[in-house]
């Protein structure tokens, strides 16, 4: 049903209906003007070729009215893929019926079958439209699986490259606004102290450095950026496929039922053209022939059958010239002159093009799948990466912020303390002291350390914090103990996830027990689960900081409320040493 469904999707695309389309159907008309007007009457007159200008070009007028009036409306509207091939055959009778007027109109015809003429023109103008929507309309989409394909792996390759120059640079230009906003002072300070003289006026402008500077910067560390741009691809023009590029069962491409739907009337009316009606009637009983021969030699194939693209060529063309037979080899038997004895290759020639262009067709198809399965797989790697990339910089900046509200912070508001109590007759030693807090403050935003997390401590500590008031329990797999062990990323962000989860559990939902279990689910994934026996609360709330913070440091997270069963927590950490991103 999915299969019918897309390909009736495909006949309703307004794309299909284009110059493309017109230039396609054009030599199939011509071949066609040529068999059945001039050898078939057997009347070379030159003016074939004006009734065929003719007849084109009001076919052509007729389509371009409907393109502006109202075919992109039609084409909108549910069914339009039969809308398009009802659309198809009014154009094949304008086309036709055109082709009887003008020759009746310039002498060449004195009878027309105008009801035959009409049937005709439908049942030709079908099988064009149909082919061409099959043939090049996949392989529109396949080229487009594959651009797309393309310029995900550019995007991810480009990512690649320029991750850890950005991290670098987001890092840089952290610590040089840091530094540059506070060192100066602290420059300032150290000399008034050095000096011996001001100390009033030093105690101030340290006051004023920790409330003006030192502060805001912390406060703006603990707040989440956008994530910095990269410079992706732009439009990717892809390869054009090569049909049966990748060995497919040859099985998979031949489709019997459909191509004898598309090849079976055309039989019919081929055969009325070319002899008369009652030999079409007398040749009915050889077409399931058609149908049947090309599916026993379906099912005499293998079904892990492959082969190279040469070799599928000459196998398709073989069986549809052996599925025509029983056509071809009744028309035989009823042809009369030799022009209708050459007019019958047409049968064996419209079957093989109908098996073959469904062949291609579906070879195209099976490629856009796989290309669009990849393009999922990289999309997912994408995704990793990014989650992985905004989890480096947090944390970077949440190191930094360590720096700055602890050491930093901390040294400088020793330094006023110390020089609030000397008063104005401090003693050498007491400056000493001073200097050596400013001194400390001043190492620490030169040559920042990296602020290490122990799971094991961090686990302890938050159990211990909610000691009494909630119980918190921790399971930790072995698999998932040795990742996290070797990254300091993930050990960092499972603290902060982990001390999240329980204050809002006990904040919004008075939750007397926290149980987490950190897994490892896949190579590149740590697994957190956090149940807890609160009370539900609103999924609806407007984002906060912890939800901002959840989006930066994982890759997808989720609440669910199990009634009767508590607040289950979920989320999903990417672990940097499986990740294709070297930072």
């Amino acid at each position: 049903m999915k299969s019918r469904s897309r390909t009736l999707r495909a006949f309703g695309r307004k794309e299909v209906w284009g110059w493309q389309l017109f230039w396609f159907a054009l030599p199939f008309y011509a071949t066609a003007s040529l068999l059945f007007d001039v050898v078939l009457l057997n009347n070379a007159s030159l003016l074939w070729l004006l009734i065929f200008v003719g007849s084109t070009a009001a076919m052509v007028a007729v389509a371009v009215l409907c393109k502006k009036f109202f075919m992109d409306a039609l084409l909108d509207r549910t069914g339009s893929g039969w809308a398009s091939i009802g659309l198809a055959a009014v154009l094949g009778v304008v086309k036709n019926s055109s082709v009887a007027a003008l020759s009746i109109a310039l002498g060449l015809q004195e009878d027309v079958d105008w009801a035959f003429r009409f049937i005709g023109g439908a049942g030709l103008a079908i099988p064009i439209f149909a082919c061409y929507v099959l043939v090049l309309g996949t392989r529109v989409e396949h080229r487009a699986a594959m651009a797309r394909l393309t310029r995900t792996q550019n995007d991810l390759l480009a990512f690649k490259a320029q991750s850890k120059s950005i991290a670098t640079a987001e890092n840089t230009k952290l610590l040089k606004e840091t530094q540059d906003a506070i060192l100066p002072k602290l420059q300032k300070i150290q000399t008034m102290l050095v000096a011996g003289t001001g100390l009033s006026e030093s105690t101030a402008q340290l006051r004023s450095l920790i409330s003006d500077q030192i502060r805001p910067i912390s406060q703006r560390l603990g707040e989440f950026s956008e994530r910095p741009a990269f410079a992706t691809t732009g439009e990717i023009a892809a390869r054009p496929p090569k049909l049966f590029e990748n060995a497919v069962s040859l099985r998979q491409l031949i489709a019997p039922n459909i191509v004898f739907l598309i090849s079976a009337p055309s039989y019919w009316l081929t055969i009325d053209m070319i002899i008369s009606f009652d030999a079409a009637l007398r040749i009915t009983p050889y077409i399931p022939g058609v149908w049947l021969l090309m599916h026993l030699s379906r099912l005499a194939l293998p079904v892990r059958f492959k082969t190279n693209r040469n070799t599928s060529w000459f196998l398709l063309i073989s069986i549809g010239v052996l599925s025509s037979m029983p056509v071809y080899l009744g028309f035989l038997t009823l042809a009369q002159t030799p022009t209708q004895v050459n007019l019958g290759f047409m049968e064996i020639f419209g079957t093989v093009a109908a098996l073959t262009g469904f062949a291609t067709s579906k070879s195209r198809d099976i490629e856009r799948q796989k290309a669009e399965a990849q393009l999922a797989k990289d999309n997912e790697i994408l995704q990793r990466e990014l989650a992985l990339f905004d989890q480096k910089l947090w944390v970077a900046r949440r190191n930094w912020n360590f720096i700055i509200h602890g050491t930093v912070q901390s040294a400088l508001t020793a330094a006023v303390t110390r020089l609030v109590s000397a008063g104005a007759d401090a003693e050498p030693y007491q400056l000493e002291l001073v200097k050596q807090d400013i001194e400390r403050a001043r190492t620490a935003l030169i040559s920042p350390t990296q602020q290490d997390v122990s799971v094991q401590g961090a686990t302890a500590q938050i159990i211990d914090t909610w000691r009494g008031v909630c119980e918190v329990e921790f399971t930790l797999s072995a698999r998932a103990t040795r990742a996290i062990e070797r990254d300091l990323g993930v050990r960092q962000c499972i603290n902060e996830i982990a001390k999240e989860v329980v204050s809002n559990a006990v904040r919004h939902g008075s939750a007397k027990s926290v149980r987490f279990t950190i897994d490892r689910s896949e190579d590149e994934l740590i697994e957190l689960t956090a149940t807890n026996d609160g009370s539900p609360v609103s999924t609806a709330a407007p984002e906060g900081v912890g939800s901002q913070m959840l989006n930066e440091l994982t890759l997808d997270w989720s609440i669910q409320i199990r009634p009767g069963a508590g607040v289950v927590f979920r989320a999903s950490l990417p672990l940097s040493q499986f990740s294709v991103v070297d930072f």
